[in-house]
């Protein structure tokens, strides 16, 4: 197979193992084309995700949103590290971290995303958007693995791995074809409860 854009050039994949779509069905004569995301309501996945503003200080801005899960298996949620970025009319910045507003009920968890970004920037753009890929939920070490450890080994017959006390998982054995970057993608996101977007906030 070959990926072709509407052109027909050529779209390189760039080593990556797997492409994702997204396949729209919609009945003859209805729009078929991509929904414009709600400003400050986006929501895929079970998951919705509510703006509640920009502040900022000498060099960074502050972006508060609050997540909120449908069926949560955690207590709280954030966005997974590289997962969460502002496009400032075509340049994108990504998130470098946040704090949490209030406490996360689990179902919502509210926190304060934070960007290099000056406030005059920030100002001056004509259109900004905040853009996550993908949640985590917090583990309780132990526990969450020994949940996730027999499901996983059923789903993929010969991965096996221990569950120490105080950190995720260890003595990883592989089943046939499957790489190591593999394995600990499947097992961190089954530990993690990961969700994944993307979803869009404009913010203006």
């Amino acid at each position: 197979w070959t990926l072709q854009d509407a052109n027909g050039a050529v779209v390189p994949v760039d080593g990556v193992q797997r492409v994702w779509a997204t396949i729209r069905v919609c009945a003859d004569g209805q729009d078929c084309s991509a929904p414009a995301a709600d400003v400050g309501n986006p929501s895929a996945n079970g998951v919705s995700i509510a703006l509640n503003g920009a502040t900022h200080d000498e060099s960074l801005t502050y972006v508060a949103i609050c997540i909120t899960v449908e069926n949560p298996r955690s207590n709280q949620y954030i966005p997974a590290n590289q997962s969460a970025w502002l496009n400032l009319d075509g340049t994108k910045v990504f998130s470098r971290g946040g704090s949490t507003i209030g406490m996360p009920t689990g179902v919502v968890s509210c926190w304060n995303l934070k960007f290099e970004i000056l406030a005059d920037a920030f100002n001056q753009a004509s259109h900004i958007t905040l853009t996550i890929e993908k949640l985590e939920g917090n583990w309780i070490p132990q526990k969450t693995c020994n949940e996730i450890r027999p499901l996983l080994m059923e789903q993929y017959p010969g991965l096996s791995f221990e569950c120490p006390l105080h950190d995720y998982y260890r003595n990883l054995m592989l089943p046939a074809g499957m790489t190591q970057d593999e394995a600990d993608k499947i097992i961190m996101d089954a530990i993690t409860g990961a969700i994944y977007g993307p979803w869009e906030v404009i913010i203006k």
